[in-house]
């Protein structure tokens, strides 16, 4: 296979068994993938977390793709910290850590040694310092290697975590032709793939070593540092990937702090409910506040009751949405000027997946 031929076959293998938010975040993981192999060549590695704003939408599905896919991938839940960091050091494997939420949301006392594992491990170098044995002796112990975190909720993580951080969102499957998942047969496809990405990253490692790829202006310092690896491999795969992932890097990585989902499906079926005329098919980020707030029983009037000026704005009704892949667009008032708001039909889908689905479930 070439490096192109590579990328959509491990792009393909993905969609078959999970819905993705957008391709910006299938390119980004494919290119992941491919630098599982090529970690030698990196002295950053970026963290990828898979979120989605309700469960079964298919994180623990795709840890388990990812597994077949990666460099000797390691998929856990709540393991503990010991474990975690001695087999880091003994094998720097691919980590794939699932339930990450339900980890940070226990008591802090517990959860801080694998804060500072993860939180050590996205450069190379990184140790964290053990004592031994029956004298005590000091031992550092590696903690670089790639990570991908899958959770819902994301505001029980440690920003420190969130900031290394490149979100991937996943949506809950309705009518999208999902393939069952077979692990025999998944694994003897994935070992075919794996055989030509392990060839390529060995082919181009120092290409990969020595790259000093283009960081796009719009990215920030600490999230340039984890997306280098992926520009160097992106490069090597020619001019047309090289801009997608570009364009990716800057979609998912100059947001600001990833929002926890866990009022989505109430925000998105009030707005259903709030947003009565369905001939008006364009409406303005103020005006879907203002109508939220008129409902009683709701969070939306008390909202940020604790900041300067409290009430549900249109920065928290972009971020709330934002897990949906629903974002403000420009459009056309009355009078004739523009302003940001919303399509009607950017939420047919949501609605579908989530909003409808729970009032079913009622």
């Amino acid at each position: 296979m070439t490096g192109p031929e590579i990328i959509e076959a491990v792009s393909n293998l993905l969609r078959r068994y999970v819905v993705f938010v957008d391709d910006d975040q299938v390119l980004t993981l494919t290119l992941w993938v491919l630098h599982t192999y090529a970690i030698d060549a990196a002295d950053a590695t970026p963290y990828m977390l898979i979120t989605s704003p309700e469960k079964r939408s298919g994180k623990t599905r795709l840890l388990e793709v990812l597994e077949l896919l990666v460099a000797d991938g390691w998929r856990v839940a709540g393991v503990s910290e010991a474990v975690l960091f001695r087999k880091i050091d003994q094998r720097r494997v691919t980590l794939l850590f699932d339930e990450l939420d339900a980890v940070f949301g226990t008591y802090q006392e517990k959860t801080e040694p694998i804060r500072g594992v993860i939180n050590a491990g996205s450069r190379r170098g990184s140790t964290v310092s053990r004592c031994v044995g029956p004298n005590h002796d000091v031992v550092d112990f590696s903690v670089f290697c790639p990570k991908c975190l899958a959770g819902i909720a994301t505001s029980n993580l440690p920003d420190t975590i969130r900031d290394r951080a490149v979100p991937i969102g996943l949506h809950r499957k309705v009518d999208e032709p999902v393939e069952r998942f077979r692990f025999r047969t998944v694994q003897k496809e994935a070992e075919a793939i794996t055989a030509e990405i392990a060839e390529w990253a060995e082919t181009h490692l120092e290409a990969l070593t020595d790259a000093m790829p283009e960081i796009p202006t719009e990215i920030n310092d600490r999230a340039a540092e984890g997306w280098e690896p992926i520009f160097a491999i992106a490069d090597c795969l020619g001019e047309e990937i090289a801009a997608r992932a570009r364009k990716a890097a800057i979609n998912l990585s100059s947001e600001e702090d990833l929002e926890e989902a866990s009022w989505g499906t109430q925000l998105l079926a009030d707005i259903r409910e709030s947003w009565t005329d369905e001939l008006t098919h364009t409406m303005p980020s103020a005006n879907v506040c203002s109508n939220l707030g008129l409902l009683e029983d709701r969070p939306w009037r008390n909202w940020g009751k604790d900041r300067p000026k409290p009430g549900f704005n249109p920065r928290d009704l972009a971020r709330l949405l934002r897990p949906y892949g629903i974002r403000p667009k420009t459009i056309r008032v009355a009078n004739g000027s523009t302003a940001k708001g919303y399509h009607r039909s950017q939420f047919e889908d949501a609605w579908r997946r989530y909003a409808l689905k729970e009032d079913n479930d009622a």
